[in-house]
């Protein structure tokens, strides 16, 4: 069974707000027994590993529920960016995110029940070219 003081130190750890150096001075244990908790205890390494596990698992969870805002936001820099370079790192994204190979033209077509319509991420790049052609 862990000690409250272990369990405070994963707490700390997890959290990321600290060094580990200042973790396992704030619960007032010694560099050489946190290490060794860390290297030869079996329970307090699968619970840090858990611990660890269930903060990445609740991160993913977060990105996925705000998904479309991060996506509305690369939109925006792509359509109004002043900066090249973010436009084209926008633009990268995205096209990372979509699984699209920016090397080849690709039609994406969403089938809405009724009718075939382009993505919409497609008819913003290629309103924006023929922006960049009437300059």
């Amino acid at each position: 069974m862990l000690t409250e003081k272990q369990l405070k130190l994963i707490g700390l750890v997890v959290e990321g707000n600290h060094t580990i150096k200042e973790c396992y001075e704030a619960v007032q244990v010694p560099k050489a027994t946190y290490y060794y908790w860390v290297n030869n205890n079996k329970e307090f390494q699968k619970a840090i590993d858990q611990a660890l596990d269930d903060k990445v698992k609740e991160a993913k969870q977060n990105i996925r529920k705000n998904i479309n805002n991060y996506i509305d936001s690369l939109a925006d820099i792509i359509i109004n960016g002043k900066n090249e370079n973010a436009r084209v790192n926008a633009t990268s994204k995205i096209l990372h995110f979509s699984e699209l190979d920016p090397s080849f033209k690709q039609q994406i077509t969403i089938n809405n029940g009724e009718e075939e319509s382009k993505n919409k991420l497609l008819e913003m790049f290629e309103a924006k070219k023929e922006e960049k052609e009437e300059q």
